[in-house]
């Protein structure tokens, strides 16, 4: 990928340099604005960038049907492990993987009380990313899988079985 950037912009001083660091903003995530030209002289750290790495995190997170349920769920409120497992009927083990996914992505955060761990969906800092949860879980609010997940949770355990 770097030959082809450095010769898309052959004729900017430090081109090697500028194309290692178009690079690197690519495998980020991160799309340049303004437009390339070989006569610009403007050093790439002072290009302006839109970060969509927040946003594709969050997509990235959510590319499994389970981790969607998982956040659907956690739209009503704050659940320990053992009610996700009981809701979407998961091992203990499939349950904190794909929790862990969605922490790690910044979508959920955990609180440990004694031997539970408690998760929450996670406030978003970027819009987009609050934007797109909040139409995930309204668009499925009535949906009949989240309310059968739901129905399973309050016949096995209830909300505050873990306390």
């Amino acid at each position: 990928m770097v030959p082809l950037i450095g010769r898309i912009i052959g004729g900017f001083e430090g081109a090697h340099e500028a194309a290692a660091i178009l690079s690197e903003l690519f495998r980020r995530g991160r799309w340049l604005l303004k437009c390339i030209h070989s006569d610009m002289r403007i050093p790439m750290s002072r290009r302006i960038v839109a970060d969509v790495a927040p946003l594709a995190r969050v997509f990235k997170a959510l590319g499994d049907e389970t981790r969607i349920r998982i956040v659907a769920l956690l739209s009503h409120g704050e659940l320990c492990v053992c009610h996700v497992e009981e809701a979407l009927g998961l091992s203990q083990p499939n349950a904190s993987r794909q929790l862990g996914v969605l922490h790690r992505a910044g979508v959920v955060e955990r609180r440990r009380v004694g031997s539970w761990v408690y998760f929450k969906l996670a406030r978003q800092s970027d819009p987009a990313s609050r934007e797109q949860l909040d139409r995930l879980a309204r668009g499925f609010a009535g949906e009949e899988p989240l309310r059968r997940d739901v129905a399973r949770l309050l016949a096995s355990r209830g909300p505050g079985a873990c306390k």
